[in-house]
């Protein structure tokens, strides 16, 4: 066994469930003499360490430094390796010369085991594969010589026969000669790979060959859904570019010396959609604002309902007193009285009221912005036990509505709910205290936990003062009454002790049954 070698390939090993191994097996080598070890295992020569049973010839080396006694003298009945690709626990390859366990990519001695062949892999370093990963379109020996002399027959389902190069490779890459499968185009795509798009992709507007050919001499009829036909050009194109210079019926162009064109209901709607100076909001006339937005006369525009004309806000807003018309929103049911709706300096509407904010009654798509901010734990009879059957609630300073899992202007929540601390502008439901989720982003509601405030299904950890799930340690490595701890942080239930199952990682609850 080669020690460069193993150490560069033990990404391919993983450990057998204790499990699977033999008790004949297990009873030819000396268990661990340390009682806090657990039973079955091995002592390390060097310094009696003990390891897991598993961990004897299993093709890795587990004891320390130079002690390599774990993976020495061991019989062929020992080997067990999961190797990769492999859906479970495989027998490791037995190399007679030195009495080791290999890897089946480890050759012994220069020889690969049966079904196996020798090559060089990663610069140099003698590996063997498996005759299932030849002709499988990717080379892993350094010379290629896994993906030579492939016959029709030898290609798997992801690959093609090229009988230029008697090779298989990707479905739709091109063979050496440049030919590819029916149905697909040959090109070289825009980051310079010799591909074979398929055909279906063609003329979609979006071009992926370089030259692009598979975008040109197209027919009308061949336009994908979402482009257009340009006929001087014999290509399809998007919705936002010009064809000759001209924009396509229901589009507006942004201007000679631009490709860009925007939807005629783009045009004098308040906001710039055309790069540069945005000729869209130019030049409009009362009768093109779209959107309802209001129609300034001193720059010919229509402006977004926030900004003032002149000085002078929309009639149905108000002026802030420094400036932005702020108060423009009022017109809108979906943010009036809102805190949207406050000038900087803290002037609101004086018509709204507590009754503003009873207007958004609970719906579907108001239950999941809640939900998400309480992590998709609420359901909508939780929200009615909880009383969030509308989104807002009123706050007297500055008298806005705010939602209702958020702080009012001044910090505070609503008398059900407590205030999350550091920059967290949210309140959490007193309900979800202590439940083992945390809803504030400092965590501030799951800190401090008392045992009798722990939610159905925790329990306490004293030395952190918080709730954890009952299989999951404290800090300091209790578990609950009842429970038993394993690594790494992992309690489980005396009930499921030797349940044939394993619920820890490192399999303890199934040892020394």
């Amino acid at each position: 066994m080669v020690l460069s070698g193993r150490s560069m390939l033990c990404v391919f090993v993983a450990a057998v469930a204790l499990s699977a191994i033999p008790t004949e097996v297990t009873a030819k080598v000396p268990e661990c003499k340390t009682p806090e070890q657990f039973a079955h295992g091995f002592n390390c020569t060097s310094n009696g360490k003990c390891i897991l049973w598993h961990g004897r010839c299993n093709g890795n080396y587990d004891c320390d430094g130079f002690d390599f006694s774990d993976e020495e003298n061991c019989r062929p009945e020992e080997c067990r390796v999961m190797m990769i690709g492999t859906p479970g626990p495989a027998v490791g390859t037995y190399c007679k010369k030195d009495k080791t366990c290999n890897l089946f990519i480890e050759p012994c001695y220069g020889k690969c085991p049966p079904g196996g062949h020798k090559c060089n892999w990663a610069g140099g370093h003698e590996t063997c594969y498996e005759e299932r990963y030849r002709c499988d379109g990717v080379e892993l020996c350094d010379e290629g010589e896994d993906e030579k002399g492939c016959n029709p027959e030898d290609c798997k389902s992801s690959t093609r026969f090229c009988q230029s190069d008697s090779k298989c490779i990707g479905k739709y890459m091109q063979c050496s000669d440049g030919t590819c499968p029916v149905g697909h185009i040959p090109c070289v795509t825009t980051v310079g790979t010799k591909e074979c798009p398929d055909f279906n992709l063609r003329c979609d507007g979006r071009r992926i060959c370089s030259n692009g050919e598979d975008e040109a001499n197209c027919t009308a009829e061949e336009c994908k859904e979402g482009t257009w036909f340009c006929a001087s050009a014999k290509t399809c194109i998007y919705p936002n570019e010009k064809c000759a210079g001209a924009c396509q019926t229901g589009y507006t162009s942004c201007g000679d010396d631009s490709d860009v064109c925007i939807m005629n209901s783009a045009r004098c709607d308040g906001n710039q959609d055309c790069p540069g100076e945005g000729v869209d909001e130019k030049d409009c006339r009362p009768e093109d604002c779209q959107s309802h937005a209001p129609y300034c006369a001193y720059t010919k525009s229509c402006l977004p309902w926030t900004e003032a004309c002149n000085g002078v806000c929309h009639a149905s807003g108000a002026m802030c007193p420094n400036g932005p018309c702020a108060l423009n929103y009022l017109h809108r049911k979906d943010v009036r009285c809102t805190e949207k709706a406050v000038c900087d300096d803290g002037s609101v509407d004086p018509n709204c009221s507590p009754k503003s904010c009873k207007r958004l009654k609970i719906n579907n798509a108001e239950i999941y912005i809640m939900r998400k901010h309480f992590n998709h734990r609420l359901e909508y009879s939780d929200v009615k036990d909880l009383g969030l059957l509308t989104l807002y609630r009123w706050c007297d300073n500055p008298g806005v509505c705010v939602p209702i899992y958020k702080k009012c202007p001044d910090g505070s929540c609503r008398l059900e709910d407590k205030p999350c601390g550091g920059g967290d502008n949210s309140c959490y439901v007193s309900k979800l205290r202590c439940d083992g989720h945390r809803d504030c982003a400092d965590g501030a509601d799951e800190r401090n936990c008392a045992p009798e405030e722990c939610s159905k299904g925790l329990h306490h950890c004293a030395d952190e003062m918080v709730c954890k799930a009952k299989n999951v340690q404290c800090a300091d490595g209790t578990c609950p009454q009842g429970s038993t701890a394993c690594s790494p942080g992992i309690c489980y239930s005396s009930l499921q002790k030797c349940n044939g199952y394993a619920n820890c990682p490192d399999n303890s609850d199934e040892m020394g049954c």
